[in-house]
């Protein structure tokens, strides 16, 4: 019977080490996307499942009498709000079904203006792309949130200083950015922990991104936060095997 009891407690000692709540872990020797393929990514690129919101004018704009409502040949035609379909096209008025996928928001009004130029005077677009989310995990265990990108130029340092920071576990050396297909993404490993890649902080946030801050692995507190339940049990089982050695 003793002998099982040190059994018990040195499995379940060994077995507490490891924080369970930890998401997305890899392992030690895991082989990173090369962060010199995000340096270029200065600017949000529109993905699957981007709402648009496109407002179109005739005459350079001249018709435009607010940001939201404009006129084409009298007719009240704006503005329009447009799903990014599965497929990367959006389906627009007179033009038909276009692929946006990967266009910046400047290149999409460019591209929009160059189509209406074949059916009206010197068409004048702007658009706006809503419904833009990411993942964040701050660093504090398993907690995660997800965030709303305002700006087409948000940037990790932003998303991290409007979630508050990185979590009091979390590892400023280890920011994992998860980007792309879930099936086959590309997970980046940022090392925000000193001046000399202050650079990377300034890294343009995607629609669909996932933000990992690396949780440390504290066992200390991992294993008094975790174990009062099962001390209680053990102390039952000590307990009942003293009165039957009696």
């Amino acid at each position: 019977m003793k002998y099982c009891l040190y059994f018990f407690l040195l499995s379940f000692v060994l077995g507490s080490c490891n924080n369970s709540a930890i998401m997305l872990k890899t392992e030690k020797k895991f082989k990173y996307t090369d962060i010199n393929k995000l340096k270029d990514q200065t600017e949000y690129k529109i993905g699957v499942n981007d709402i648009i919101e496109l407002s179109v004018a005739t005459n350079n704009g001249a018709e435009i009498f607010s940001k939201s409502i404009a006129t084409i040949t009298g007719e009240q035609l704006n503005p329009f709000i447009i799903p990014v379909e599965f497929d990367g096209t959006i389906k627009i008025p007179i033009i038909g079904r276009i692929n946006v996928i990967g266009l910046t928001q400047r290149e999409l009004e460019l591209l929009l203006e160059q189509k209406y130029a074949q059916h009206y005077i010197e068409p004048y677009i702007t658009a706006k792309i809503t419904n833009k989310f990411i993942v964040y995990f701050s660093g504090d265990g398993g907690l995660a949130k997800k965030v709303k990108i305002e700006s087409p130029k948000t940037t990790l340092l932003e998303i991290i200083a409007q979630n508050d920071g990185i979590g009091v576990q979390g590892k400023s050396d280890k920011i994992k950015l998860i980007r792309g297909d879930k099936k086959n993404p590309d997970i980046f490993l940022i090392d925000l922990s000193n001046m000399n890649n202050v650079q990377l902080s300034d890294i343009v946030i995607q629609a669909g991104d996932i933000i990992v801050v690396e949780a440390r692995n504290d066992y200390a507190a991992n294993f008094f936060q975790r174990t009062s339940t099962y001390f209680v049990v053990l102390n039952l089982v000590f307990a009942i095997y003293l009165i039957s050695t009696r």
